[in-house]
């Protein structure tokens, strides 16, 4: 039997492939024939599809016998009762002249129908019977990605996964072709099931564009996407050590590969090198941005970067590292070592000095060219000194017989087998005796004694040392005098007594410290004379007058205590009083004439209450001296 419609494929779970016309496509094997042709021979379990408003005509698939009588049946499905297709009962179904059944149009109502035919002789006896045909209504094939983009992108060894929609009736077939190359990808490299679409595991050669094409009998639509295979930063680069001398050429180069393309970044002392310039630690120079050669594409997904140094000096010495990434994975990082030979850095030198000896503190230059330091060359005046450099970090060089009180420079290099560094200068006074004192004033004090001099003096240097005292040595026609005091440096002042008055002195002060006596300052004075003063009186006379001035004062106590009494005292001291000093008789009496001459009260003197008072003590002291009794009420 001859077919005349040709099959396609629906979509299900289990990939089989089928190839035709050189296209590979993808699905299950039907489990009925199917035809999307307009013109239908029927055939065993045949079904055919139409679009919704087409037009289906069924033919015989067998010639009709002269004479016979054709029928045509339908049913609803396989269950459904038979019916007699006769006259137009039904205006879609309709029998032509040659005895060809159309269905026009195709719609719902006939979606499902099952159609047969008959042929039976004059007298009714059945010739032939067709197997049943299933009209189905059918739609063209769909895809419709939810969650896909144009450009996609996947790690290496990763999936592609996104959600794809497809749809259509019959289940379509489908295919991926890769633009780039024409080919289509076998059924086994991808997945199309459950409305996802999967793709991988992807090597770098998947990175291509891709045309995913759903079809059926009816038509067939396409998706266009773009994968990215995204290769993790690497490099194959092995890093290596490099001792150079100063002034050679170095180039470091770096393979690196990746998607994408990655970016080779070059780090000198934590910083990257086309940055910014930098101090050099130790050495006195500035270290430029170097600028690498431009990267160039080896092949595809492969670079390389090349960093060219130049003619190096000795500030370049330290590791150089590329770091090869391209935000993808952590990259790769490759280091060299570059030792560049050179002069030492200068040395750095403190100096102590005492009076005839200043001694060198030399510390190995942190940066020492890359190789070990041999000796020190050390100038000062006409002297050049060469001293082995020690093992350890620093040493100590005495340089002795140099003149007290007297700067030096000491000029001193490192040296190593490449040369030697620059100087590091380093001056120092060694120490001495003090300087001679220079006096500005001299104060003379005058005194009873008229023998005591002041010198005043500024501060002066002190050779260095601390001044520990100062000496003066004074003599005259008369003999020597010698003090030693020690002073401070600021305001200082020296008193010397003892002197000779009316004498001429020559002097000599001197300041002395650890190493000696310095010069000593001359100064000669003569002294004053202790002239007498105009007021003065001799001593015995101030001495009398004292004991007459005590004795005034105690009489005067006495008349004023025995005033103050108001009554008379049994005891005799007030009468012994008038009896002891008959004076104040006499002057009371000097006092009564005066008094009666000018005129005045007698009783309103001072002196006549005294004279009273002393009277009535005396008269109670005698009572009381007699025993008569006690003193009688004043009242």
């Amino acid at each position: 039997m001859t077919s005349l419609f040709w099959i396609e494929i629906s979509v299900a779970f289990l990939s089989l492939c089928r190839v035709g016309m050189g296209q590979v496509e993808c699905g299950t094997t039907p489990s009925a024939k199917l035809s999307c042709d307009s013109t239908i021979t029927i055939v065993l379990n045949q079904t055919f599809y139409r679009l919704e408003g087409s037009r289906a005509r069924l033919l015989l698939d067998r010639p009709r016998p002269s004479g016979s009588l054709l029928n045509w049946q339908r049913r609803s499905g396989p269950l459904g009762s038979v019916t007699q297709i006769v006259g137009v009962q039904n205006p879609q179904l309709i029998i032509d002249g040659t005895g060809s059944l159309v269905i026009d149009p195709i719609n719902q109502t006939v979606d499902g129908w099952q159609f047969r035919y008959t042929i039976m002789s004059s007298l009714f006896v059945l010739l032939n019977q067709s197997e049943w045909i299933t009209a189905r209504l059918g739609t063209e094939p769909s895809l419709r990605c939810e969650d896909c983009r144009r450009f996609l992108d996947v790690r290496l060894g990763g999936f592609l996964d996104f959600r794809v929609n497809v749809t259509g009736v019959p289940g379509p077939t489908h295919r991926l072709k890769n633009v780039k190359t024409g080919d289509d990808l076998e059924c086994n490299k991808y997945q199309l099931m459950d409305g996802r679409f999967r793709f991988g595991p992807v090597q770098e050669s998947d990175a291509s564009t891709y045309l995913l094409t759903a079809r059926n009998c009816l038509g067939n639509t396409s998706l266009e996407f773009n994968l990215n295979v995204l290769i993790d930063a690497s490099s194959d680069t092995t890093g290596y050590n490099i001792t150079v001398d100063r002034g050679d050429s170095v180039k470091f180069t770096v393979n690196g590969s990746g998607y994408p393309q990655p970016m080779f970044t070059w780090i000198f002392k934590s910083v990257d090198i086309h940055a910014d310039s930098r101090e050099v630690e130790c050495l006195d120079s500035i270290m430029q941005p170097l600028v690498p050669d431009s990267t160039t594409a080896l092949a595809a997904h492969k670079f390389q970067s090349v960093l060219d140094l130049g003619h190096v000096e000795g500030n370049m010495t330290g590791s150089y590292h590329c770091q090869v990434a391209n935000g993808y994975g952590n990259g790769d990082t490759v280091a060299f070592n570059l030792l560049v030979r050179d002069v030492p850095a200068a040395p750095n030198v403190t100096a102590s000095a005492t009076d005839e000896t200043v001694t060198l503190n030399i510390s190995k230059p942190c940066y020492t060219g890359s190789l070990p330091i041999t000796n020190y060359n050390i100038t000062y005046g006409n002297t050049d000194l060469d001293v082995t450099a020690s093992a350890g970090t620093t040493m100590l060089v005495p340089i002795s017989r140099l003149m007290s009180k007297t700067a030096y420079q000491f000029s001193v290099t490192a040296v190593n087998d490449i040369g030697q560094s620059i100087p590091d200068l380093t001056q120092i006074t060694t120490l001495g005796v003090p300087d001679a004192i220079v006096l500005n004033q001299i104060k003379l004090q005058e005194s009873a004694q008229c023998d005591r001099v002041t010198f005043e003096f500024p501060a002066h240097r002190d050779g260095g040392s601390p001044i520990l005292d100062f000496e003066m040595n004074c003599t005259s026609s008369k003999g020597s005098l010698r003090v030693r005091d020690i002073l401070s440096l600021a305001g200082l002042t020296l008193s010397i007594s003892g002197l000779e008055e009316s004498n001429f002195y020559i002097c000599q002060l001197r300041s002395r410290n650890i190493y000696g006596s310095g010069d000593p300052a001359l100064v000669s004075f003569t002294t004053p004379a202790c002239l007498p003063s105009s007021s003065s009186q001799p001593v015995w006379i101030w001495i009398v007058i004292a004991i007459a001035i005590i004795a005034i004062i105690s009489n005067v106590v006495t008349i004023v205590v025995c005033k103050l009494a108001k009554k008379k005292w049994k005891s005799s001291y007030c009468k012994e009083q008038q009896r002891d000093r008959p004076d104040v008789d006499v002057a009371y009496e000097s006092v009564v004439e005066s008094n009666v001459q000018s005129g005045e009260n007698l009783t309103a003197s001072p002196l006549y209450e005294s004279q009273t008072t002393m009277e009535t003590n005396v008269s109670y002291g005698v009572m009381a001296d007699k025993g008569v009794g006690e003193k009688p009420n004043s009242n």
